[in-house]
């Protein structure tokens, strides 16, 4: 094989976000240019993983300022040459050429595009697949030709590693989760609150200043600050932990897998195995955090914590059909050896019936209108756990002694006697009840279990937290027109989203508006809630595929194909008292760029009226 020539240039490969972040790092980032550019200062603070990341010791050693951008719009790499050559004079900085090139499609063309430009390192975007059997032809090129690549989390963390790290992961919930935390930080650091990491029951003296929240949700981390006093939470896609190879966490968090990017992962196992890979980037007597949905949570049996096998199968309940809660959890065909001294941290919610107050009813909670019911966050922690993560075998593992475990939260009997009515929650607990459902409370659970980890007493994190929303297009409340209440979940981009949406409601309650891309998932595993649905709506391009489950479970439907359409006769046939409720279970990729201007568009059609 053909060694890459000797003029060491760098390739940013993928020119969204991310890959823009890698480009103005390394241009305009004055704290650490000097070490791409200059590489003056020969002993990092770092020292030892900074020679360790042969990546960046290439960047700081061999860089000769010639960087190609690779992406599959032509539009796009002119565009930003352009502009980032204007740039450049702008700063005046010398000798940097920027070349475009369009990204190769074959194994042939990567390695030859690679070899012509003499590239030694490579900065990737999570968008471009690095999976066994399903890697991108210009990385298996450069892994043939032992050209080096980084992701920007690890970049960052080379060179602020003395900082703090929190990993958030799971197929859905991620989002609501760190921003939460970020709701719930920056007003403890507003009000003087001393934040600091606790290990073992005993507290770092160096406090925290400052709190990142990014990754998946929001700008890329090269963007952020640099500070050993702060706290970076991240939003990690499978996409991104994909990637991560020397970033080391403080806390990892896994909410739920489910079917989900099999289009880029082909396999439920490449997919699990991508989420699982999060708990290999602990640090030795780290914590990690799992909800209810990652576990067979015996409540009444907690000697009995049980992380469970995958299990595929539909499972008979009387007489519906309903899915297995750990349909897909932690142990899968794995090449990943993970043997670990943690903290585990388990997290459930407890439903309360309650009293409610209709006075108390406004548009933030008028779900109660409809489902009386809040869950409370229930937290348990085992510490000197020895973790470890299995290959090539199915094995049920269990963390035994039920003696040692403590209870971070309330249990379940003092939440029975404590929380009797509607204003006990309201006034203390407000986002119980602002954002509501069990899915809901058992994300607030693990924000709980993250901030219990720095010296935030659930108190203060109730406090801090009281006045946190929805973010939008997650069971949005949109409008209450002619008596009918008009939700927007086009988050829901899978069947589970879906499944967690309709169990709010009572029975034939919901106007259904679902449709898009399928993601290889069989709708028929929630029938057991199709007893909630009054008429479907069908949209996009899974109409037929939905059409047929319906018949078979007799339920009414439209195929509407368009949302305006589903909408607009949705309005003629609602009655006062029922809801209209747009949860598509399916990508939006058929008419819509994203789940975000589907969304937008509902919310725009519905307030016009």
């Amino acid at each position: 094989m053909t060694s890459p020539k000797l003029s060491n240039n760098i390739a940013i490969i993928g020119l969204g976000k991310t890959g823009q972040s890698f480009l103005d790092f390394l241009l305009f980032d004055q704290n650490y240019s000097n070490y791409f550019f200059n590489h003056k200062d020969k002993y990092h603070k770092n020292q030892n993983i900074f020679i360790k990341c042969k990546e960046v010791y290439y960047l700081c050693n061999n860089f000769k300022k010639n960087i190609i951008l690779y992406d599959e719009n032509e539009k796009l790499i002119k565009e930003l040459i352009l502009s980032y050559q204007n740039k450049i004079n702008t700063d005046k900085i010398l000798n940097i050429n920027l070349t475009g090139c369009i990204l190769p499609k074959t194994l042939e063309e990567s390695e030859t595009s690679l070899l012509n430009y003499g590239i030694n390192i490579i900065l990737c975007s999570p968008g471009i697949p690095f999976q066994p059997e399903i890697t991108h032809p210009i990385l298996t090129a450069a892994y043939n030709l032992d050209i080096k690549f980084i992701s920007d989390i690890d970049l960052f963390y080379i060179f602020n590693s003395d900082a703090n790290y929190v990993g958030i992961t799971g197929s859905n919930g991620k989002s609501t989760v760190v921003s939460l935390l970020e709701e719930v930080f920056n007003k403890a650091i507003k009000n003087h609150h001393k934040l600091n990491y606790n290990l073992n029951n005993s507290n770092f003296s160096n406090n925290i200043e400052y709190v990142f929240v990014g990754g998946n949700l929001g700008n890329p981390v090269l963007y952020s600050n640099r500070l050993s006093k702060g706290l970076y939470i991240f939003e990690l896609s499978s996409y991104q932990i994909d990637y991560i190879k020397y970033a080391k966490f403080d806390v990892v968090a896994c909410l739920n897998i489910k079917p989900d990017h099999l289009d880029r992962y082909g396999t439920i196992d490449h997919y699990v195995r991508s989420k699982n890979k999060i708990f290999s980037l602990l640090k030795e007597n780290g914590k990690i955090i799992l909800s209810e949905e990652m576990i067979n949570f015996k409540k009444n049996d907690l000697n009995k914590i049980k992380i469970d096998k995958i299990n595929n199968k539909i499972v008979k309940t009387d007489k519906t059909y309903k899915r297995n809660i750990n349909e897909y959890s932690l142990i899968t065909h794995s090449d990943i050896h993970i043997k670990i001294f943690c903290s585990v941290i388990l997290c459930s919610a407890k439903k309360i019936s309650l009293d409610f107050n209709l006075n108390f009813l406004d548009k933030s909670n008028l779900y109660k209108l409809f489902y009386n019911s809040i869950y409370f966050p229930l937290i348990f922690e085992w510490n000197n756990i020895l973790w470890k993560n299995w290959i090539n075998d199915y094995q049920d593992e269990y963390i035994y002694d039920i003696n040692k475990y403590k209870i971070l939260c309330h249990s379940f009997n003092e939440i029975d006697k404590k929380f009797k009515n509607y204003s006990d929650i309201n006034n203390n607990f407000k986002i119980l009840n602002t954002v509501p459902g069990k899915h809901n409370s058992l994300n607030i659970a693990v924000a709980l279990a993250v901030a219990l980890q720095y010296n935030i007493k659930y108190e203060d994190f109730f406090k801090y937290s009281a006045e946190f929303k929805s973010l939008p297009h997650r069971l949005q409340i949109i409008r209450n027109y002619n008596g009918v209440l008009y939700i927007n979940d086009s988050k829901a981009t899978n069947i589970d989203s879906t499944e967690k949406a309709l169990s709010m409601f009572s029975d034939k309650s919901v106007h259904l508006i679902i449709g898009g891309i399928t993601k290889n998932e069989d709708l028929s595993e929630i029938s057991y809630l199709f007893e909630k649905i009054i008429v479907a709506y069908l949209i996009g391009k899974s109409s037929e595929e939905f059409a047929t489950v319906f018949n078979k479970y007799n339920v009414k439907y439209y195929k509407c194909i368009t949302l305006d359409n589903a909408l607009e006769k949705s309005k003629i046939i609602s009655k006062q008292g029922e809801i209209v409720l747009l949860s598509p279970a399916c990508s939006s990729h058929d008419q819509w760029r994203n789940f975000e201007e589907r969304g937008n568009a509902f919310i725009n059609i519905v307030n016009n009226w």
